[in-house]
């Protein structure tokens, strides 16, 4: 029936008929009969019957044409279809649509701590200020320099909000900064442990390596580090240190401003900051 042949639309509707088996209103014996097999059932031999269809789904070719019916039918069938392929892509386009990352901070004494807030030199800026410049520098060292970073500020909690990204960069970019900051916490604990056992010197300040690639960093530098000035300048990647390491990035054909570099500090750098 399904075969794609040619055939009148009286015949495909008579061999269907013929097909389909007889449904007789039953009387009240086989009402009775129905009830006791239901009470003891057995094994019996079910008849075939066809499954409803109608012409939209006939795959055969009518001869007479398409019935105006059958038309209106296949149309809204075709439209329902369509409609139902753009809200998928819809969809699909909303998933390509810039989206916000979120990374939260913790409540504001805690954002203070993990942002050295306020930064030597810079006692004006709001916590906010602060927050989003670095933030900020990070982004556009990792090439998304149309990203924008919103601090919110409250007691209880602070977030920043990062804009203008596609879903893959806003999925890395929460992923990956989430758990710096995150990092940044357990250090914030360790310092407090190491200040409760009285091996804290006052001269040391928590600083994290603000303001560097996080997400798509392609190289690591390990270097004793950081210096004072870094804070002052509130830019950990402009020193005399990192200009020398980008010269030698340079001979080897990393172009200057590319987003390559993160820094891990160590050695007697730890006798100015915990990082």
């Amino acid at each position: 029936m399904d075969s794609g042949i040619r055939m009148t639309r009286k015949t495909w509707r008579a061999v269907r008929a013929e097909l389909a088996v007889p449904q007789p209103r039953p009387d009240v014996r086989q009402r009775l009969k129905d009830a006791w097999e239901a009470l003891f059932p057995h094994k019996t031999i079910r008849t075939l019957a066809l499954p409803a269809f109608d012409e939209v789904a006939a795959q055969c070719v009518f001869l007479e044409g398409v019935d105006p019916a059958v038309e209106t039918k296949a149309v809204s069938v075709a439209r329902a279809a369509t409609d139902s392929s753009d809200e998928t892509d819809g969809t699909n386009e909303s998933n390509s649509m810039p989206i916000e990352a979120v990374i939260k901070l913790g409540t504001q004494a805690n954002a203070e701590r993990l942002f050295s807030y306020p930064n030597l030199g810079h006692e004006t800026d709001s916590l906010q200020t602060t927050i989003e410049h670095y933030i900020s520098n990070s982004l556009t060292r990792e090439g998304l320099s149309s990203s924008i970073a919103s601090a919110e500020i409250s007691t209880a909690e602070c977030a920043v909000r990062i804009s203008g990204l596609s879903q893959d960069e806003s999925t890395i970019i929460q992923e990956r900064y989430q758990a710096f900051f995150d990092v940044g916490q357990t250090g914030l604990r360790d310092i407090d442990a190491f200040a409760a056992a009285g091996k804290l010197d006052k001269a040391w300040q928590f600083l994290l390596p603000l303001g560097v690639p996080i997400a798509y960093a392609r190289a690591v530098e390990v270097m004793d580090f950081p210096p004072l000035t870094l804070i002052q300048n509130q830019d950990y990647l402009k020193s005399k240190t990192t200009g020398r390491w980008w010269e030698l990035l340079a001979l080897n054909a990393v172009a200057r401003n590319s987003p390559t570099s993160t820094i891990i500090a160590s050695g007697r750098a730890a006798r100015h900051h915990l990082i």
